[in-house]
């Protein structure tokens, strides 16, 4: 049975994007900037936000089924739990 992991991809994709960005974004602030500041810090809320529901529900709906499922080695799948709990 095959499983469509589109969407998944495109989460990814755009939470590292955003990740990447942020990073850019905070550096490029000038010093005293606070309007500017706070439109960076408005846009890292939403994105915290959106990375926390996104791990939650990774934590909730994939991980144990794929774990009781799936025939890999169980190291692998912990190892991205790993992964995920360090990001968030």
């Amino acid at each position: 049975m095959s499983v469509d992991t589109q969407d998944m991809e495109i989460i990814h994709r755009v939470l590292r994007r955003e990740s990447r960005l942020l990073v850019k974004l905070v550096a490029a602030v000038v010093p005293g900037d606070t309007a500017r500041a706070k439109v960076i810090a408005d846009h890292f809320r939403i994105y915290r936000l959106g990375l926390k529901n996104h791990h939650e529900g990774e934590d909730e709906l994939l991980w144990p089924p794929l774990l009781a499922r799936v025939d890999l080695d169980a190291d692998i799948v912990l190892r991205m739990e790993a992964q995920h709990e360090r990001v968030a």
